[in-house]
């Protein structure tokens, strides 16, 4: 997949759950940096399961601890666990309006590595 195409596939998939001008915020701080990454290097990344947790002090905002497989040319596949907040907007519900990685626990490192 060529990096226009990325930007395509990003803006059908992911942009229909941002508004507007947090998915542009979501792609220029890094938001694809994973799939870019693995994009750029032959990986394939995989969902391997996913926690989240509501915060209790904001109704909107989320935290979540997403498990990633990722795999190149049939070598062993390696997994890291990816750490983040979303924030849900108030005024078009369903949408997000924030979204940041706080730990990707060596996953961009995975995604760097010739094998």
């Amino acid at each position: 997949m060529t990096f226009t195409e990325l930007g395509k596939y990003y803006t059908e998939v992911y942009g229909p759950y941002f508004i507007e001008s947090a998915f542009d915020s979501f792609i220029s701080a890094l938001g694809g940096q994973y799939p870019t990454l693995a994009t750029h290097n032959d990986y394939k990344l995989s969902l391997k399961n996913i926690i989240i947790e509501q915060s209790e002090k904001n109704s909107y905002l989320y935290n979540f601890i997403a498990k990633v497989g990722c795999q190149k040319n049939g070598v062993e596949e390696k997994t890291a666990s990816v750490e983040g907040i979303v924030l849900f907007s108030e005024k078009e519900k369903g949408k997000i309006e924030g979204f940041r990685y706080l730990d990707g626990n060596g996953l961009s490192e995975i995604l760097r590595t010739s094998n």
